[in-house]
């Protein structure tokens, strides 16, 4: 299930019903896996979901079209007959990845283990939509966690048919709630009842995606969703194989992925900041005209930003904007440097406005220094959960740090700095 607001599916070429390619093996021979190393390394996995690339062992990428790998593979797509708003819709269903899903009592287990420990460690119910994507967000990284664990780490092909399975039941739920989950207004949703809940995925059309419908049954969809908000108790010694295989730590993994979340919630939460952010001249004692000219510059200037920025942070927070409804809000107060007019400034301004630039240099530089003191925030909480997020894996404690510049690499986006 799920509306791909970041979906970056390959479609393939189609030969009737089907996506024709190589074999899954010559696929797997194809991939590299790349060892994290170093703090650069685990944020670039993680958000780029380098995992998606990951063959399980039934040969299907993890990411399905969402992969390079999906291109290269044979997969049946055909017309979706369940009721609905699905139903014979133009975009076909991925009827391969259906088909080569786990046992389905054992994937609702594994939900219901993942509601259980998130339940335990909070110390309440599933009953919001921040407990929903933080269960589901468990289930996505629980397939990074066993790619890149320095304990026995698993290589493409060997990924267990059940994980990646509950990735992809997992994912269509993060985005059920995508507005809420990165909105800094408001307590998060209550979570209806089953029937509720789908007649809303149903209703705001989340079962059809960019390319592609969902593949599961509405039987599928609810029984996943009871199994997440309802869940029955399950022990770690009634796990379905191959869980006691992986020898799993659970508690290092629960550390992982939610830190690994908290990464990727700030990261969007911050192209979010950044496309909404464009100063503004309030200065009276600057004529109108040309406070109006100068204003409209400025706001042609943060528009090619935000129309230059690309990735899958850059297209989750897009989703976002053109949902959420909830105004920008200030940043906090920092102690700012002496101000001095910024390069782009002078060139942006023109002669005409030549007279006006200390006035307005000194105008602006007290919003852009708080948009860098925001972003210097952002980058040490970066820095601190990605140094939790190792320790899980095994691979700390470590001194390397993130700079803003990896980050913006990383999200697919470069501010150009407001005050160069």
């Amino acid at each position: 299930m799920g509306r791909q607001i970041a979906n970056q599916e390959a479609c393939g070429y189609t030969r009737g019903d089907r996506r024709w390619g190589t074999s899954h093996l010559d696929v797997t021979k194809q991939l590299v896996q790349a060892p994290v190393n170093t703090a650069f390394d685990a944020l670039e996995w993680i958000i780029s979901r380098r995992v998606h690339e990951y063959l399980d062992e039934a040969g299907r990428p993890v990411g399905e079209g969402r992969s390079e790998a999906f291109q290269r593979l044979e997969t049946e797509m055909r017309l979706c007959p369940y009721a609905g708003v699905r139903q014979n819709h133009v975009k076909p269903m991925n009827v391969t990845a259906l088909q080569k899903m786990p046992p389905w009592l054992h994937v609702l287990t594994m939900l219901s283990w993942l509601g259980q420990r998130y339940s335990s460690a909070q110390r309440r119910e599933v009953t919001t939509s921040d407990d929903l994507a933080q269960v589901t967000g468990a289930g996505i990284f629980l397939a990074d966690f066993l790619a890149l664990r320095c304990d026995n780490p698993l290589a493409s092909g060997k990924l267990p048919v059940l994980i990646s399975g509950v990735y992809k039941v997992c994912l269509g739920f993060q985005l059920a709630y995508l507005a809420e989950e990165f909105s800094e207004d408001g307590e998060p949703a209550i979570l209806p009842d089953v029937k509720d809940f789908y007649s809303y995925i149903e209703k705001n059309e989340l079962l059809v995606g960019e390319n592609e419908v969902c593949s599961g049954s509405a039987a599928m969809i609810m029984q996943a969703y009871e199994a997440i908000v309802n869940r029955r108790a399950v022990s770690a010694e009634l796990l379905p194989s191959p869980c006691p295989a992986l020898r799993i730590d659970w508690d290092r993994f629960d550390s992982f992925a939610r830190h690994a979340s908290r990464i990727f919630r700030e990261l969007v939460m911050y192209a979010i900041k950044s496309m909404r952010f464009c100063p503004q001249l309030e200065e009276p004692h600057v004529p109108p005209g040309v406070r109006d000219r100068f204003n409209a510059l400025l706001r042609e200037r943060a528009g090619d930003f935000a129309s230059g920025r690309s990735g899958l942070v850059i297209d989750l927070a897009r989703g976002v904007l053109e949902e959420s409804k909830a105004q920008a809000r200030p940043f906090a107060k920092t102690t700012p440097l002496a101000p001095k007019t910024p390069l782009w400034l002078s060139k942006l301004a023109g002669p005409d406005l030549e007279q006006y630039l200390p006035l307005l240099a000194s105008a602006l530089h007290t919003q852009i220094a708080d948009y860098g003191g925001y972003q210097e925030q952002v980058l040490a909480s970066l820095n601190r959960n990605i140094g939790f997020l190792l320790d899980a894996l095994g691979l700390g404690p470590r001194q390397d740090l993130l700079t803003l510049a990896q980050v913006g690499q990383i999200c697919g986006f470069n501010d150009s700095d407001w005050s160069v």
